[in-house]
């Protein structure tokens, strides 16, 4: 008798913790959303809808149909594959005033083999793993306010020649530039050398990464980084 009266308390908390969350579907004139407890993320182009220059702002408007109401809110993520393979030629991302946009989830925009330009208007705080993987045709981005770059993200993006990473880089993961420009440059402004993970240039022949002089040898003699010593330059 106790264990079944336990059972049934512990669904009865199952089904208030799921009655407190909500999972629902919106979309806009040009996006699909997932709204889960008021954080909203945006899932891809709506169905029907297309545009090889993507642009997405801040905030986005939809129609409830809850409610019956228009609502508005900021956007709190990019989800999984969102605008994956879609031959999209330029991205601009406009969080600038955004307070709440965190991630840029596992490849959001990977296998865009057309993208060429990719402009990026304010702070995130994570780019995860392959999010730009195998996008052949782009040569450089500014992640300069980036804390933390995934696994992969820029897998065999083989024309990428110029990374522009800022002071607020924490980490990078594994093989995140494998396969990229053999003449690739990776500038950071970090003062403190960020945590990196295994073979991050893996298949990448003569590249170059420049810090500023004062923080030269202590990028030389950091863990992870030493091993790419020869590698490590000043800025000019």
């Amino acid at each position: 008798m106790k264990r079944f009266t336990k059972i049934i308390i512990i669904i009865g908390l199952l089904f208030l913790l799921v009655s407190c969350e909500s999972i629902e579907h919106h979309e806009t004139d040009q996006f699909e959303l997932l709204i889960f407890n008021g954080n909203i993320s945006i899932v891809g182009y709506k169905e029907g809808y297309y545009s090889e220059d993507l642009v997405i702002d801040q905030m986005v408007t939809y129609y409830n149909t809850k409610t019956g109401k228009q609502n508005s809110g900021y956007i709190d993520s990019l989800e999984d594959n969102s605008f994956r393979d879609l031959d999209i030629k330029t991205i601009a991302i406009d969080i600038s005033d955004n307070p709440f946009f965190v991630d840029i989830l596992d490849y959001a925009f990977a296998d865009n083999e057309n993208l060429t330009s990719i402009n990026i208007y304010g702070d995130i705080y994570s780019i995860r793993n392959s999010v730009f993987s195998n996008n052949v045709s782009l040569q450089t981005i500014d992640l300069q306010n980036v804390k933390y770059l995934g696994d992969s993200v820029f897998y065999n993006c083989l024309m990428l020649n110029e990374i522009y990473l800022g002071s607020e880089i924490v980490s990078i993961g594994n093989n995140t530039f494998e396969n990229c420009d053999d003449n690739l440059v990776i500038y950071i402004n970090n003062p403190t050398p960020p945590q990196i993970g295994d073979n991050i240039f893996q298949g990448v022949e003569t590249f170059s990464i420049v810090v500023p002089q004062m923080y030269l040898e202590t990028y030389k003699a950091a863990i992870g980084w030493s091993l790419y010593a020869s590698h490590i330059y000043p800025q000019e």
